[in-house]
C-alpha cells in the first residue's frame, strides 16, 4: 500500500489491474477515531460506495468486518469466513501491539538484513504486549525465515523460526500464516510431503496468504508448472507488492526459460527491493552477461551475495581472471557473513569447473540451504543434468532429476 501511496483511484486501479479501489482517511476528532472508506470506480473515479465512522481504537477490528462486508455488498461478492471463527482467533484488543505487526509486515518486505532485522524486534514487542496474540509470533517466523539462506546459515536461523512457528500455532491452530510458514521451514529438511500437507492447510484456511508462494516451488520441483502458475498467480494478485510471491515468479519463469514473463516479474519486484539481483540474472540467462558486469561495474556490490552474482556475470563474459578475483572477494566476505553454496557453485560451474560446483552443491545439501528444494529445475544447473553426481545430489534432497 505505502508504493501506492499519493497515486489517484485511477492510477492505484491501474498498477493493479483493478476494476475498483478503496480509499480511507483517518482522523481525530475529541479523542475519537474519524474513518472515512470509499470505494471507487477506476475507470472514471465515481464514488461506488462510501461510509463515515467514529470508533475507539478497540472498535478497528469490528469497523474492519463491517466495512469488508459493505464493500462486498457493493462490489456483488461474498465474504469468506471460517467456520465459528470468523476472523477473530488471531487478533489482538490491543491496538499498538497491532500497529507493531503492521509495522513490523512492511520492514520484513524490505528484505534487507537491518530492516528484517528491525522487523523481528517489533515482533517481539508486539508478543510482550499482548501474549494470546498469534500474529506477533508468525512475523517472528518469517524474519527469521528471510534470514536464512541470505544472511545466516539455515542451521543458526531455523531453531528460532520453527519454536515462534510453533507458539503461532500453540496459539491459534487456523492461521493460515503459520501453516504457510511451517510448510516453508519443513522442505528446508526435505521433508516435501510433509511441507505440501501445511501448505495445503493454509490454503484451505486463507488461499490469499502471501507465503503459499512458497508452495510454488514444490510444484515447479515436481514439474507441475502450470499448478504454479496458478498458486504464483493468485498469491501476486492478492499481494501485488509482497516480495514472495513476485521472487518466486522471476526465479520459476527463469528456470522454465520464460525470459519476457521473467522479466515483468523482476521488474516488479525490484520496485519493492531496489538492490535485488534479478536484473542481472537475466541478462546472464539472455545471453547478455557483458551487459550485467557493466550494470555491476557501474553499482559494485557490497555484500558476498552481490559479489558472487558479479563473479557469476565475468566468467559467463569470458573474463575467467577477473571472475576469479570476485570469486575470492566473495568467499573472503563469508568470514563474516554467509554465502549460499549454490551461488558459488554456479560460478563454478560458469568457469568450467564441474568438480567444484559439485563440491560445493554437496556442501548445500549438508547446509540445508532452501535452493536445494528446487536444484533439479534450476536452469544454471541444467549444463549438469544427466552427470551421475549431480543427480545424487538432486535425489539426496528428496527429488527426482529433471530431463
Amino acid at each position: 500500500a505505502f508504493v501506492l501511496r499519493g497515486k489517484t483511484a485511477r492510477e492505484a486501479g491501474t498498477a493493479l489491474s483493478a476494476d475498483a479501489m478503496v480509499e480511507g482517511t483517518v482522523g481525530k476528532v475529541d479523542g475519537r477515531l474519524r474513518v472515512t472508506i470509499s470505494l471507487v470506480n477506476v475507470t472514471d473515479e465515481a464514488v461506488l460506495w462510501s461510509q463515515r465512522y467514529d470508533v475507539t481504537e478497540k472498535d478497528l477490528y469490528a469497523l474492519q468486518d463491517s466495512a469488508a462486508v459493505a464493500i462486498a455488498s457493493a462490489l456483488h461478492a461474498g465474504v469468506a469466513r471460517r467456520d465459528g471463527l470468523g476472523l477473530a482467533a488471531h487478533r489482538t484488543t490491543n491496538p499498538e501491539a497491532h500497529d507493531l505487526v503492521l509495522r513490523g509486515q512492511f520492514l520484513v518486505e524490505q528484505t534487507t538484513e537491518a530492516a528484517v532485522r528491525q522487523a523481528i524486534a517489533l515482533f517481539e514487542r508486539a508478543a510482550a504486549l499482548d501474549p494470546t496474540y498469534a500474529d506477533p509470533w508468525n512475523g517472528i517466523a518469517q524474519g527469521w525465515y528471510f534470514l536464512a539462506d541470505t544472511y545466516l546459515a539455515p542451521r543458526v536461523a531455523l531453531p528460532p523460526m520453527r519454536a515462534a512457528i510453533e507458539k503461532a500455532l500453540l496459539l491459534d491452530p487456523t492461521s493460515a500464516w503459520a501453516h504457510a510458514l511451517k510448510g516453508s521451514m519443513l522442505v528446508y529438511s526435505s521433508d516435501h510431503a510433509a511441507a505440501e500437507r501445511e501448505f495445503l492447510v493454509a490454503a484451505a484456511l486463507d488461499s490469499t496468504t502471501p507465503l503459499l508462494a512458497d508452495y510454488a516451488w514444490r510444484l515447479h520441483a515436481r514439474g507441475l508448472d502450470d499448478s504454479a502458475a496458478t498458486v504464483l498467480r493468485r498469491a501476486r494478485r492478492h499481494n501485488p507488492f509482497s516480495f514472495e510471491p513476485l521472487n518466486a515468479s522471476a526465479a520459476i519463469f527463469s528456470d522454465r526459460r520464460m525470459l519476457d514473463s521473467a522479466s515483468a516479474a523482476c521488474e516488479a519486484l525490484v520496485q519493492i527491493v531496489a538492490n535485488d539481483d534479478c536484473r542481472q540474472d537475466l541478462l546472464i540467462e539472455g545471453g547478455r552477461a557483458s551487459e550485467a558486469v557493466t550494470g555491476w561495474r557501474a553499482n559494485p556490490p557490497t555484500t558476498a551475495t552481490g559479489m558472487l552474482s558479479f563473479a557469476t556475470a565475468l566468467a559467463a563474459s569470458g573474463d575467467s581472471i577477473a571472475a576469479r578475483r570476485q570469486l575470492a572477494a566473495g568467499l573472503a566476505a563469508a568470514g563474516s557473513h554467509y554465502i549460499r553454496e549454490d551461488m558459488v557453485a554456479a560460478v563454478y560451474l560458469s568457469l568450467g569447473d564441474t568438480v567444484r560446483t559439485l563440491e560445493w552443491l554437496e556442501r548445500g545439501v549438508d547446509a540445508q540451504a532452501a535452493n536445494m528444494s528446487t536444484i533439479n529445475r534450476i536452469w544454471q544447473f541444467t549444463p549438469l543434468h544427466g552427470n551421475p553426481r549431480f543427480d545424487a545430489i538432486v535425489r539426496k534432497v528428496g527429488l527426482q532429476p529433471w530431463r
